[in-house]
């Protein structure tokens, strides 16, 4: 899994909800210590679990309480873009 990610942007894709918020949050803690202004998590569509988004709203409910904008990347809705300052 790790290959997939680069800084910046972090690859969620196939996790649990459970595993994809713990990984984004170490993400955005390494992101936000790099000084980074925003961190890309491939969240996915959906499509592998019965054509509802599992990862995605989790994701957003977990940055909306920890006060963190997100944004569907307009290139890709499968990515979200999170705002860090």
């Amino acid at each position: 899994h790790e290959q997939n990610n680069k800084p910046g942007k972090v690859d969620l894709h196939g996790l649990s909800v459970k595993e994809a918020i713990s990984y984004s949050d170490k993400a955005i803690k390494e992101a936000l210590q790099r000084g980074d202004s925003r961190i890309r998590l491939i969240v996915g569509k959906g499509l592998h679990s019965d054509g509802q988004a599992r990862i995605k709203p989790a994701i957003e409910k977990k940055m909306r309480q920890c006060n963190l904008p997100t944004e569907a990347d307009p290139q890709n809705a499968g990515v979200l873009i999170v705002q860090l300052h």
